[in-house]
């Protein structure tokens, strides 16, 4: 997950789902919900490493490889998905350009965090049709906040 600092105030940068999945090539589940930025699952063969350099470009745009090296927050063999953590500056963050297909980035602060609805409730097909909702999985609300727990100190 991607962290930045605005007027003093951490946030994450969060990445809304499109309608579509240009990776699989389907309709994106749950569209309108949000993920956390630059995590995945692991190519066969792929090292922890590797996946992050392959996300960054996916997810961001561009090759931000020089964002390494980072600290991997979480690691799941069951899933083979793995999530990172850095802070960026802000100026970093306006040069991100996230795949057309996503719903775009959106920033949260530490005291949002408990406004996140779970994706889980909302219809998977349908999604969430109010822009001002965040609704996530689990696991990437508790690497939210894992993430500003670790660079808080």
């Amino acid at each position: 997950m991607v962290f930045t600092s605005i007027n003093g105030t951490l946030h994450g940068i969060l990445q809304a789902r499109g309608a579509w999945n240009f990776e699989t090539q389907r309709s994106e589940s749950w569209p309108g919900a949000h993920q956390i930025t630059v995590h995945g699952k692991l190519h066969d063969g792929e090292n922890p490493q590797e996946a992050l350099k392959r996300e960054i470009i996916e997810e961001i745009g561009i090759d931000y490889s020089y964002l390494l090296p980072v600290i991997a927050l979480s690691s799941s063999k069951k899933t083979r998905v793995v999530s990172f953590i850095k802070s960026v500056p802000f100026f970093t963050v306006r040069q991100f350009r996230p795949h057309p297909g996503t719903g775009g980035l959106r920033l949260i602060r530490e005291d949002e965090i408990s406004d996140i609805k779970d994706v889980r409730k909302f219809s998977k097909a349908e999604g969430v049709n109010d822009r001002r909702v965040i609704a996530m999985f689990p696991d990437e609300i508790q690497t939210i906040k894992d993430g500003f727990a670790h660079l808080k100190g």
